[in-house]
């Protein structure tokens, strides 16, 4: 599996409580197997845990992307990020 350069444009589908959403964001960085999140990117430990989507344990277990996704209303006026930490498995390069 090739690594998707940081900046990219990525989507995946987040499974939670039995149903799947398509979930579309800017890749920020790979996260390597076994690393903690918040001691290989010290400026993530400032944004506000109700934002991050993911445990750290998550790491763990395999390779995945530090991803954020912005939240919008309804009118497309972006109101936070989100961020996630999908595997690397699963996430794609959007066209």
């Amino acid at each position: 599996m090739t690594r998707i350069k940081c900046g990219t444009k990525v989507t995946w589908n987040n499974w939670s409580g039995g149903y799947g959403r398509e979930k579309t964001g800017i890749l920020l960085a790979f996260v390597p197997k076994q690393a903690n999140v918040f001691q290989e990117y010290p400026n993530f430990q400032n944004i506000p845990k109700s934002r991050h989507k993911f445990t750290n344990r998550e790491s763990l277990s395999a390779d995945r992307y530090l991803v954020e996704v912005q939240r919008s209303d309804k009118s497309g006026k972006v109101l936070e990020s989100h961020f996630y930490c999908p595997f690397a498995g699963v996430v794609e390069r959007q066209n």
